[in-house]
């Protein structure tokens, strides 16, 4: 997904982004954060209980589901598995027993909902592990 100026100027309007600077103009614009580093969908990196999440909602995530965990609504919470796939791999942000059941999830912006790559990868993962994606 690319992003014109024009959305880049509506996202920092609403101080969902600053800083940002045009990357490829052929292919459209990338944001970048203050330290230089690239940010594809403009997500903030976000610390909780000392490990980095890629992303705000992300990172909000984890602690709703710490706290499932400690209320005993899911069990085994793990973060950043890695699921290796015949063309690729593919990293689910969260995976846990729930029910009984093997979850996993990927927490997703209104941006990267729709990401090719995404879409893919979760095509993959159902073909060939069985396994569905829930997305948050």
């Amino acid at each position: 997904m690319n992003f014109t100026e024009a959305d880049l100027r509506r996202l920092e309007a609403k101080g969902y982004i600053r800083g940002y600077k045009v990357v490829n103009p052929a292919n459209g614009v990338g944001i970048e954060n203050e330290a230089g580093k690239l940010s594809k969908f403009g997500s903030k990196r976000t610390e909780v209980i000392g490990i980095v999440f890629a992303s705000k909602k992300e990172a909000c995530r984890f602690s709703e589901l710490l706290a499932w965990q400690r209320l005993g609504i899911i069990h085994f919470l793990n973060i950043q598995v890695r699921f290796k796939l015949s063309a690729c791999t593919y990293i689910a942000d969260f995976v846990y027993l729930q029910d009984g059941e093997v979850v996993v999830e990927d927490t997703k912006s209104a941006f990267t909902r729709n990401d090719k790559i995404f879409s893919i990868k979760r095509k993959l993962m159902k073909i060939e592990l069985g396994i569905e994606i829930l997305i948050t």
